[in-house]
């Protein structure tokens, strides 16, 4: 069988019609609740439901304590030995060759350095890991 016909995420046989319309849902169930959660944010942020105090309080909240949580609950069960190194190097080829493009376009300093940082990296973990638990559940969070 032509390796186009075989489904990636769960290994069955399918047209290939079967197969992007399973993909397309699948994405489409997993971003429908981190758009709507963007967008209860952004809402609640324009309409000054959160004071600017409390945006600050909570972005501290996140990142300093709830977001090193996650990322140490899902690298503890991590398997060394059965972690697929590929998908993670291309990842870092690809942020390394966007930021460095962006340096090369913008010269080397420090403005420039940041807006490659912004510009590779972007919302990877407030928007990546949701988006892979949802997808693949625990096991795409290793």
């Amino acid at each position: 069988m032509p390796a186009s016909r075989w489904c990636g995420i769960d290994g069955r046989y399918a047209g290939a019609a079967a197969t992007t319309h399973r993909m397309d849902s699948s994405v489409i169930s997993a971003l429908t609740p981190v758009v709507l959660l963007i967008a209860i944010g952004a809402i609640a942020g324009r309409s000054s439901w959160i004071s600017a105090a409390a945006t600050k309080d909570l972005s501290n909240l996140v990142f300093y304590l709830l977001l090193p949580g996650l990322l140490f609950r899902a690298m503890g069960n991590v398997d060394i030995a059965r972690l697929a190194l590929t998908p993670v190097a291309a990842f870092l080829l690809a942020a390394l060759s966007i930021f460095f493009g962006v340096l090369l376009l913008r010269g080397f300093n420090a403005k420039a350095a940041v807006l490659g940082i912004a510009t590779s990296y972007g919302n990877i973990v407030m928007i990546g890991i949701p988006l892979i638990g949802l997808l693949f559940g625990p096991a795409g969070l290793v």
